[in-house]
Order: C-alpha cells, then structure tokens, then sequence
C-alpha cells in the first residue's frame, strides 16, 4: 500500500500511515499543522480554542515508519513553501522533501522532476 495526501488531504494520509503498515507515504504540499497553516491568515484569533479538527501532521509523521516523499513548490500561495520544509525536522533515514522551483500549489504534476520522481517510487 502506498499513502498519498495532496493538500488538505496530507493530514489524513500522514495519520493513516502513522497507524498503517505501508509502502510508502507521499505527501504533495502539505501543511505541518492546521495550526500552523491557518495562523498564516487568521492570527489574529485563539485558533486553538476555535478548531474542532486539528490535524497534527506535526505529530503524526513521528509515527510513520514508513519512507515519506514531500514535493512542494516554492511559488505556493495556498500553503507556504517554509510551512512544510518543518517536516525535514521529523525525517528519518530515506526520507526526502522534494523541491520543485516555481511550483505552485496546483502544477506540481505539470513538472518533469515530479513525473520522474513518482515515476521511479511507484516502480
């Protein structure tokens, strides 16, 4: 089985893989906690008194024993590049954050370093 989260859909993917033997999980922008995210845009509110479903990506990945492939632009407007570089904190032998220069957050699949990198995993 191989994991794979794009966006909002990294958080569920990064917790399933950190309760589920895999293959592998792939991430692609991802966000490193729904904290994190959205304190970009609304700081100014208590969001930990306001989000009902959190989303710890931060949390899960620890769990994940599996190897994690990030891809992220550097031209995301939706989830900020540097937001997903604090995964690389967490990586573990065999892990690997993936960039992809001027991708934004919906052309990343557009990019022959993202074809040929799936490409090579999925083989």
């Amino acid at each position: 089985i191989i994991i794979y989260g794009k966006s909002i859909g990294t958080g569920i993917a990064t917790q399933l893989a950190s309760v589920r033997d895999c293959k592998q999980l792939i991430l692609e922008t991802p966000y490193y906690s729904m904290e994190t995210l959205l304190g970009r845009y609304l700081f100014m509110y208590p969001l930990n008194k306001l989000m009902h479903f959190k989303f710890p990506s931060n949390e899960y990945i620890q769990k994940v024993t599996a190897p994690v492939s990030i891809f992220h632009g550097t031209d995301d407007g939706v989830i900020a590049y540097s937001n997903a570089q604090k995964f690389t904190a967490h990586f573990k032998k065999g892990d690997e954050f993936i960039t992809i220069p001027e991708g934004t957050h919906t052309n990343l699949n557009s990019f022959p370093l993202m074809q040929d990198k799936l490409n090579s995993m999925l083989r």
